[in-house]
């Protein structure tokens, strides 16, 4: 799950029509939650130019979208390389 500073649950992809941060939803009190695009390090996956194929090719592990969690295995081997980078440095 990925949420932005204020707490917001951001929902990349779909041209970004499932964010709640794209500012055309409300929340609970029914005002409308501020947009967060500008900000959103997932901006680039919310654009026209970014099709299916992006996502379905996409291993963050915290993008809701992502069926298969590759992300994790590949989130695990880079802080082992940086442990090991480090080590090595000794």
């Amino acid at each position: 799950m990925i949420k932005d500073v204020t707490g917001t649950t951001l929902t990349p992809g779909n041209f970004g029509k499932d964010c709640l941060g794209d500012g055309r939803h409300y929340d609970k009190n029914g005002e409308c939650i501020e947009c967060c695009c500008d900000e959103c390090g997932f901006y680039m996956c919310c654009i026209e130019e970014h099709n299916q194929n992006d996502c379905k090719s996409c291993e963050h592990f915290y993008c809701p979208r992502v069926k298969n969690k590759v992300g994790s295995f590949f989130k695990f081997l880079k802080s082992w390389l940086v442990n090991a980078k480090w080590v090595l440095k000794l």
